[in-house]
């Protein structure tokens, strides 16, 4: 659940060491070619951003869906619920925590799916 958190700051890092390294190459650029990068910089930027943006929205929706799991397990843990007289109650708790859990794993499927294309983009930006 938490994997999309820990390799968006794996990435953030992994920028950073790359960043870190750039300037030693392009410190004795002219005015003209760190334009030319910033325009790249900026160029990229406009490509990826539908895609950072689908995965913005599929990370808030994992986050709600995910308390949406803890609100029903937290009614799972209720006691009284499992008494007679709430079974129906029970039963439609159970059915919430099963679909919030499965559309969760869908969602998550799909926000790994968008960063592998993402991270694809990046390396051959990079290379370029």
């Amino acid at each position: 659940m938490d994997y999309y958190k820990w390799l968006t700051e794996q990435q953030k890092i992994e920028r950073k060491e790359a960043q870190a390294n750039e300037p030693d190459k392009t410190s004795n650029n002219s005015a003209a070619a760190k334009k030319e990068q910033k325009r790249k910089d900026a160029e990229f930027r406009k490509q990826t951003a539908p895609i950072r943006k689908t995965l913005t929205k599929l990370e808030e929706k994992m986050d709600k869906l995910s308390a949406l799991i803890a609100e029903a397990e937290e009614q799972l843990s209720d006691t009284s619920l499992y008494d007679a007289e709430n079974k129906a109650k029970l039963n439609e708790v159970l059915a919430k925590q099963a679909s919030s859990k499965s559309e969760l794993e869908e969602v998550e499927m799909d926000w790994m799916a968008q960063q592998e294309v993402l991270e694809q983009m990046e390396q051959e930006f990079n290379q370029s």
